[in-house]
């Protein structure tokens, strides 16, 4: 199983959404956390040592923590153009 915390600025991203959305994007942390396969789930090529799960028009942005295996939540954002910038 893998770990996965979220940053304050994900837990402030996350609060700010519509409970419906917030409950799409928890569920899928979870399927995360018990089987990566099971989500749209993917290295960001741009971006050193950062990965992404795509939910609908959201997307999580996470870093690897490689020494302790953790997974960290920095955003959740609507996808835009800039969204990757």
């Amino acid at each position: 199983m893998i770990t996965v915390i979220l940053s304050d600025t994900a837990k402030k991203n996350l609060s700010k959404l519509d409970k419906k959305t917030q409950k799409i994007i928890r569920t899928t942390l979870k399927k995360f956390r018990d089987n990566p396969g099971s989500v749209d789930f993917g290295k960001i090529s741009s971006r050193k040592n950062e990965w992404k799960i795509k939910v609908g028009v959201w997307r999580i942005f996470m870093e690897l923590d490689k020494t302790t295996k953790i997974y960290i939540v920095n955003e959740i954002k609507r996808r835009r153009e800039d969204t990757y910038d």
